[in-house]
């Protein structure tokens, strides 16, 4: 017997999935999301290799750079990227029309670029500057105060903060068209790699543009997985 709305679920995948209503719904497809590419969970993996693993079944894992560029894990905290030379990889290549989305969950973020890349003076990133939090899926934009540790998310042309409509109308990639690959805890830029201190937590890859709705109820399961 289910004793409360919610019950975590662990499966063999390392993943957190929601018992509700006697159905499992996993944080990467709350709201009904359908196109999921990726889906990573860093804290709470049995270990290092265990976070790397695709939990949408899609079989498209994130690759370890190896050596320095490793980043240090822990099942409390995720990745934890040092700023200097470490990231993540993934095959994820956003097309130019602006359709697809990410979102990703951080801690002790100290500003820059968290994922995604930086390719012919437009990208498709999530991070901050100095005083705002930042999107791009194309063109960029900001809003104010920065966010150290939280929740972003680009879909389309709008970003989210915390489940939260941050900003909306982001430019397009003009004539750009990417062959860059997506990075996590850095940005993929002129064939290497801008690494950013950062932990971080859970990360997915979207092959449409998420809705807000769609956007909060993964923010919500993301929070409690």
């Amino acid at each position: 017997m289910v004793n409360s709305i919610h019950q975590r679920i662990w499966t063999p995948d390392m993943g957190v999935r929601y018992h509700h209503a006697g159905r499992q719904m996993p944080w990467w497809k709350a709201g009904g999301t359908a196109c999921i590419w990726a889906a990573y969970q860093a804290d709470s993996a049995a270990n290092f290799a265990a976070s790397l693993v695709d939990l949408s079944g899609n079989g498209n894992d994130a690759g370890d750079p190896g050596g320095a560029a490793t980043p240090g894990w822990d099942a409390v905290n995720g990745w934890t990227f040092d700023g200097v030379n470490q990231y993540l990889t993934t095959a994820f290549i956003p097309e130019s029309d602006q359709s697809q989305s990410m979102i990703v969950q951080f801690t002790d973020f100290a500003g820059g670029d968290i994922l995604g890349i930086a390719e012919g003076g437009v990208a498709f990133t999530l991070g901050s500057n100095e005083t705002d939090a930042t999107y791009f899926n194309g063109g960029g934009l900001s809003a104010a105060p920065i966010l150290a540790s939280g929740i972003q998310a680009v879909a389309g042309d709008k970003g989210y903060r915390n489940g939260v409509l941050d900003v909306t109308g982001l430019a397009g990639w003009g004539m750009v068209v990417p062959t860059y690959n997506c990075y996590i805890g850095a940005v993929h830029w002129l064939g290497g790699a801008g690494c950013d201190s950062v932990k971080i937590q859970k990360a997915a890859f979207y092959s449409c543009a998420l809705t807000g709705p769609q956007v909060l109820a993964i923010t919500t399961a993301m929070e409690i997985a």
